[in-house]
Protein backbone atom coordinates (compact mmCIF):
# COMPACT_ATOMS: atom_id res chain seq x y z
CA UNK A 1 0.00 0.00 0.00
CA UNK A 2 2.80 2.40 0.76
CA UNK A 3 6.48 2.75 0.15
CA UNK A 4 9.00 5.40 1.11
CA UNK A 5 12.50 6.45 0.39
CA UNK A 6 14.12 7.85 3.50
CA UNK A 7 16.83 10.42 3.04
CA UNK A 8 17.71 12.56 6.03
CA UNK A 9 18.89 16.06 5.22
CA UNK A 10 20.43 17.53 8.36
CA UNK A 11 20.92 21.03 6.99
CA UNK A 12 17.21 21.48 6.21
CA UNK A 13 16.05 19.65 9.34
CA UNK A 14 18.00 22.00 11.59
CA UNK A 15 15.91 25.01 10.63
CA UNK A 16 12.43 23.58 10.31
CA UNK A 17 9.41 23.54 12.59
CA UNK A 18 8.85 20.64 14.99
CA UNK A 19 8.40 17.52 12.89
CA UNK A 20 8.75 13.88 13.83
CA UNK A 21 10.65 13.02 10.66
CA UNK A 22 12.65 14.83 7.97
CA UNK A 23 12.10 13.38 4.53
CA UNK A 24 13.76 14.62 1.36
CA UNK A 25 11.86 12.14 -0.84
CA UNK A 26 8.73 10.29 0.26
CA UNK A 27 6.14 8.38 -1.76
CA UNK A 28 2.96 7.50 0.10
CA UNK A 29 -0.64 6.79 -0.82
CA UNK A 30 -2.22 10.18 -0.06
CA UNK A 31 -5.50 8.61 1.09
CA UNK A 32 -3.69 7.28 4.18
CA UNK A 33 -3.31 10.83 5.49
CA UNK A 34 -7.09 11.28 5.51
CA UNK A 35 -7.82 8.18 7.58
CA UNK A 36 -8.90 8.72 11.16
CA UNK A 37 -6.22 8.78 13.83
CA UNK A 38 -7.24 5.33 15.12
CA UNK A 39 -7.21 3.85 11.60
CA UNK A 40 -3.71 5.21 10.94
CA UNK A 41 -2.43 3.79 14.22
CA UNK A 42 -3.98 0.38 13.48
CA UNK A 43 -2.45 0.33 10.00
CA UNK A 44 0.93 1.40 11.38
CA UNK A 45 0.94 -1.42 13.91
CA UNK A 46 0.06 -3.91 11.17
CA UNK A 47 3.11 -2.77 9.21
CA UNK A 48 5.24 -2.92 12.34
CA UNK A 49 4.48 -6.52 13.27
CA UNK A 50 4.66 -7.73 9.67
CA UNK A 51 8.02 -6.10 8.99
CA UNK A 52 9.63 -6.99 12.30
CA UNK A 53 9.50 -10.67 11.34
CA UNK A 54 11.05 -9.85 7.95
CA UNK A 55 13.86 -7.95 9.64
CA UNK A 56 14.71 -10.94 11.85
CA UNK A 57 15.07 -13.06 8.72
CA UNK A 58 17.17 -10.36 7.04
CA UNK A 59 19.49 -10.27 10.02
CA UNK A 60 20.11 -13.98 9.68
CA UNK A 61 20.64 -14.03 5.91
CA UNK A 62 21.80 -10.60 4.78
CA UNK A 63 23.71 -9.11 7.68
CA UNK A 64 23.34 -6.28 10.16
CA UNK A 65 23.77 -3.45 7.61
CA UNK A 66 20.77 -4.56 5.56
CA UNK A 67 18.77 -5.00 8.74
CA UNK A 68 19.46 -1.41 9.76
CA UNK A 69 18.36 -0.09 6.37
CA UNK A 70 15.07 -1.97 6.56
CA UNK A 71 14.54 -0.89 10.15
CA UNK A 72 14.94 2.76 9.12
CA UNK A 73 12.43 2.25 6.30
CA UNK A 74 9.97 0.60 8.65
CA UNK A 75 10.20 3.40 11.20
CA UNK A 76 9.72 5.99 8.45
CA UNK A 77 6.48 4.38 7.35
CA UNK A 78 5.21 3.99 10.91
CA UNK A 79 5.87 7.67 11.60
CA UNK A 80 4.17 8.76 8.38
CA UNK A 81 1.10 6.62 9.04
CA UNK A 82 0.62 7.92 12.57
CA UNK A 83 0.86 11.62 11.81
CA UNK A 84 -1.29 14.05 9.83
CA UNK A 85 0.94 17.04 10.53
CA UNK A 86 4.57 17.91 11.09
CA UNK A 87 3.93 18.83 14.68
CA UNK A 88 4.52 18.20 18.35
CA UNK A 89 0.80 18.10 19.11
CA UNK A 90 -1.00 14.85 19.84
CA UNK A 91 -3.07 13.16 17.13
CA UNK A 92 -6.24 13.42 19.17
CA UNK A 93 -5.82 17.18 19.53
CA UNK A 94 -5.27 17.58 15.81
CA UNK A 95 -8.36 15.51 14.91
CA UNK A 96 -10.80 17.44 17.10
CA UNK A 97 -12.91 19.97 15.17
CA UNK A 98 -14.57 22.81 17.08
CA UNK A 99 -18.33 22.32 17.41
CA UNK A 100 -19.52 25.75 18.54
CA UNK A 101 -18.50 29.39 18.46
CA UNK A 102 -17.66 29.32 22.17
CA UNK A 103 -15.38 26.29 21.88
CA UNK A 104 -13.81 27.80 18.76
CA UNK A 105 -13.00 30.98 20.63
CA UNK A 106 -11.63 29.08 23.60
CA UNK A 107 -9.39 27.05 21.31
CA UNK A 108 -8.24 30.21 19.51
CA UNK A 109 -7.43 31.89 22.81
CA UNK A 110 -5.32 28.92 23.89
CA UNK A 111 -3.10 29.23 20.79
CA UNK A 112 -2.18 32.83 21.55
CA UNK A 113 -2.95 33.80 17.96
CA UNK A 114 -3.53 37.51 17.35
CA UNK A 115 -7.09 38.66 16.70
CA UNK A 116 -6.16 40.15 13.33
CA UNK A 117 -3.80 39.43 10.48
CA UNK A 118 -0.72 41.64 10.70
CA UNK A 119 -0.38 44.48 8.22
CA UNK A 120 1.87 42.98 5.59
CA UNK A 121 3.21 43.74 2.14
CA UNK A 122 4.72 40.56 0.81
CA UNK A 123 5.08 38.79 -2.52
CA UNK A 124 3.51 35.63 -3.77
CA UNK A 125 5.47 32.71 -5.20
CA UNK A 126 5.29 34.38 -8.65
CA UNK A 127 6.70 37.68 -7.43
CA UNK A 128 3.43 39.62 -7.35
CA UNK A 129 2.86 42.04 -4.46
CA UNK A 130 0.26 40.84 -1.93
CA UNK A 131 -1.08 42.73 1.09
CA UNK A 132 -4.10 42.73 3.41
CA UNK A 133 -6.36 43.77 0.54
CA UNK A 134 -6.39 40.11 -0.46
CA UNK A 135 -9.05 39.44 2.18
CA UNK A 136 -11.57 42.19 1.39
CA UNK A 137 -13.22 40.52 -1.62
CA UNK A 138 -14.08 37.30 0.24
CA UNK A 139 -16.47 36.64 3.08
CA UNK A 140 -14.01 34.16 4.57
CA UNK A 141 -10.47 33.19 3.60
CA UNK A 142 -8.82 30.00 4.73
CA UNK A 143 -5.09 30.66 5.17
CA UNK A 144 -3.15 27.42 4.96
CA UNK A 145 0.32 27.65 6.53
CA UNK A 146 2.56 24.92 5.16
CA UNK A 147 6.19 23.97 4.58
CA UNK A 148 8.04 22.31 1.74
CA UNK A 149 9.60 19.83 4.20
CA UNK A 150 6.20 18.60 5.40
CA UNK A 151 4.73 15.56 3.53
CA UNK A 152 1.17 15.98 4.93
CA UNK A 153 1.20 19.61 3.72
CA UNK A 154 2.12 18.51 0.22
CA UNK A 155 -0.36 15.64 0.04
CA UNK A 156 -3.35 17.79 0.97
CA UNK A 157 -2.62 20.38 -1.74
CA UNK A 158 -5.07 18.88 -4.28
CA UNK A 159 -7.75 18.86 -1.57
CA UNK A 160 -7.16 22.57 -0.92
CA UNK A 161 -7.34 23.36 -4.64
CA UNK A 162 -10.64 21.49 -4.89
CA UNK A 163 -11.90 23.34 -1.82
CA UNK A 164 -11.03 26.72 -3.35
CA UNK A 165 -12.89 25.85 -6.56
CA UNK A 166 -15.99 24.40 -4.91
CA UNK A 167 -16.48 27.14 -2.29
CA UNK A 168 -15.68 30.17 -4.42
CA UNK A 169 -19.37 30.84 -5.10
CA UNK A 170 -20.00 30.99 -1.35
CA UNK A 171 -17.50 33.81 -0.95
CA UNK A 172 -14.74 31.58 0.39
CA UNK A 173 -11.12 31.79 -0.76
CA UNK A 174 -8.01 29.76 0.00
CA UNK A 175 -4.57 31.34 0.39
CA UNK A 176 -1.30 29.62 1.25
CA UNK A 177 1.63 30.89 3.29
CA UNK A 178 4.89 29.00 2.71
CA UNK A 179 6.29 28.93 6.23
CA UNK A 180 9.87 27.89 5.41
CA UNK A 181 10.43 30.83 3.09
CA UNK A 182 11.92 33.32 2.27
CA UNK A 183 14.69 30.98 1.17
CA UNK A 184 15.80 30.56 -2.44
CA UNK A 185 16.01 26.76 -2.33
CA UNK A 186 12.69 26.36 -0.52
CA UNK A 187 10.99 28.81 -2.89
CA UNK A 188 12.17 26.70 -5.82
CA UNK A 189 10.87 23.59 -4.07
CA UNK A 190 7.54 25.31 -3.40
CA UNK A 191 7.13 26.25 -7.06
CA UNK A 192 7.76 22.64 -8.07
CA UNK A 193 5.22 21.35 -5.52
CA UNK A 194 2.59 23.90 -6.57
CA UNK A 195 3.04 23.04 -10.24
CA UNK A 196 2.98 19.29 -9.64
CA UNK A 197 -0.17 19.43 -7.49
CA UNK A 198 -2.05 21.76 -9.84
CA UNK A 199 -2.45 24.52 -7.25
CA UNK A 200 -3.84 27.79 -8.58
CA UNK A 201 -4.65 29.72 -5.41
CA UNK A 202 -2.20 32.38 -4.18
CA UNK A 203 0.77 31.24 -2.10
CA UNK A 204 2.59 33.94 -0.14
CA UNK A 205 6.26 34.22 0.75
CA UNK A 206 6.02 35.76 4.24
CA UNK A 207 7.56 39.13 5.02
CA UNK A 208 8.80 40.23 8.45
CA UNK A 209 5.29 41.28 9.48
CA UNK A 210 3.83 37.83 8.78
CA UNK A 211 6.78 36.06 10.39
CA UNK A 212 6.70 38.15 13.56
CA UNK A 213 2.95 38.68 13.74
CA UNK A 214 1.65 35.22 12.79
CA UNK A 215 4.15 32.46 12.09
CA UNK A 216 5.81 32.77 15.49
CA UNK A 217 2.54 31.47 17.01
CA UNK A 218 2.28 28.44 14.73
CA UNK A 219 3.40 25.17 16.34
CA UNK A 220 2.53 22.67 13.61
CA UNK A 221 2.48 22.41 9.83
CA UNK A 222 0.02 22.45 8.20
CA UNK A 223 -2.12 24.82 10.22
CA UNK A 224 -5.11 26.58 8.69
CA UNK A 225 -6.60 29.78 10.10
CA UNK A 226 -9.69 31.68 8.97
CA UNK A 227 -9.84 35.38 8.18
CA UNK A 228 -12.94 37.49 7.48
CA UNK A 229 -13.21 40.30 4.96
CA UNK A 230 -11.92 42.84 7.49
CA UNK A 231 -8.79 40.88 8.30
CA UNK A 232 -10.04 39.49 11.62
CA UNK A 233 -8.92 35.98 12.54
CA UNK A 234 -12.10 34.08 13.39
CA UNK A 235 -12.78 30.71 14.97
CA UNK A 236 -10.07 28.24 15.89
CA UNK A 237 -7.12 27.09 13.79
CA UNK A 238 -7.28 23.64 12.24
CA UNK A 239 -4.11 21.58 12.63
CA UNK A 240 -3.11 18.76 10.32
CA UNK A 241 -3.95 17.59 6.81
CA UNK A 242 -7.62 17.01 6.07
CA UNK A 243 -9.92 16.18 3.17
CA UNK A 244 -11.83 18.95 1.39
CA UNK A 245 -15.10 17.66 2.86
CA UNK A 246 -13.79 18.11 6.40
CA UNK A 247 -12.77 21.69 5.70
CA UNK A 248 -16.14 22.36 4.06
CA UNK A 249 -17.99 21.26 7.17
CA UNK A 250 -15.91 23.57 9.36
CA UNK A 251 -16.20 26.53 6.97
CA UNK A 252 -19.94 26.16 6.48
CA UNK A 253 -20.36 26.17 10.25
CA UNK A 254 -18.35 29.38 10.47
CA UNK A 255 -20.36 31.01 7.68
CA UNK A 256 -23.59 30.09 9.44
CA UNK A 257 -22.37 31.61 12.68
CA UNK A 258 -21.20 34.75 10.90
CA UNK A 259 -24.62 35.13 9.27
CA UNK A 260 -26.36 34.69 12.64
CA UNK A 261 -24.17 37.34 14.23
CA UNK A 262 -25.07 39.94 11.57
Amino acid sequence: MAEAVLEFNSSRAAGMRPCMAAFNSTTLNSNILFLSGHARRHLAMSYFFTWISDIIVLKQHEGVVTMKKHMALMLAIVVMLTMSACANKSEDEADKAPESQSTQQEAADETGLPSQMPNFQAKDINGEVVDNEIFKDSKLTMVNIWGTFCPPCVYEMPELQRLSEEMKDQGVAVVGIIGDTPDADNEEAARAIIAEKGVEFINIIPDDAIIGGLLMYIEAYPTSIFVDGKGNIVGAPVVGAHAAEDYKEIIEGMLSQMDSAN
